[in-house]
């Protein structure tokens, strides 16, 4: 029977790959938020629900002591109890506060969330994101959307409304021009003390192979 033989380097960045999937799922998870506008964000608002309707809240909704400034490019580790099937997250610009909430969510692909304006008077509008629909690069920061009781077809799976509850439901579908004011890139990564563990497995089984590679004085 023949042996196929792989190189040392792809068998470990494919355990690699394998660990950091499987610990993003663990019963605990960091979700790394990142600003990919070209100004400072002030993360306001973040809440998570995970499949049995469980809520945690990170970043308290109606309390600015919280409030997180981050610079273009910065990023903002946040710790969760469970495992999230939706979340909720706010920015504020100037004197509004618009809100997006991303259900069917993908946490190991690093996915970038937009955050609306009224183009017209500024007010804040209400995203809402099914992830699973919406395989495509959201538009640039200061890009004008045109959008019908809620929806525009070049953008499936996102429905844009007036007004939020407090479990982060959105509803009022908006007709009118948004602004997207500034995005934000989500996803969840080990925990330090876990790569850590990962990395010192991953060198100790790399050892491991090279010493059985070395021939065998006798």
């Amino acid at each position: 029977m023949r042996r196929i033989y792989l190189p040392l380097h792809l068998i470990l960045a494919a355990l690699f790959i394998f660990v950091c999937n499987f610990n993003v799922f663990a019963d605990g998870v960091v979700i790394k938020l990142t600003n990919k506008s070209n100004k400072e964000v002030i993360l306001s608002d973040f809440y998570v629900f995970n499949a049995q309707g469980q809520k945690q809240t990170r970043l308290a909704p109606g309390n600015s002591s919280d409030d997180i400034k981050v610079g273009p490019g910065g990023v903002q580790l946040l710790d969760l109890d469970f495992k999230p099937t939706r979340y909720i997250v706010s920015t504020k610009e100037g004197n509004s506060e618009p809100e997006t909430e991303v259900f069917n969510i993908d946490l190991v692909t690093p996915k970038k969330v937009s955050m609306l304006l009224n183009s017209t008077n500024g007010s804040p509008l209400f995203l809402a994101i099914d992830q699973s629909l919406s395989n495509f690069e959201p538009p640039p920061d200061g890009a004008i959307l045109a959008f019908s009781l809620g929806v525009n077809p070049n953008f499936p799976g996102w429905f844009v409304g007036t007004m939020i509850d407090s479990e982060g439901i959105i509803s009022g579908a908006f007709t009118g021009d948004a602004l997207v004011a500034s995005t934000i890139e989500v996803v969840a990564v080990p925990e330090p003390a876990t790569l850590f563990l990962l990395s010192s497995g991953i060198a100790g089984i790399a050892m491991k192979l090279r010493w059985r590679k070395q021939p065998q004085l006798h």
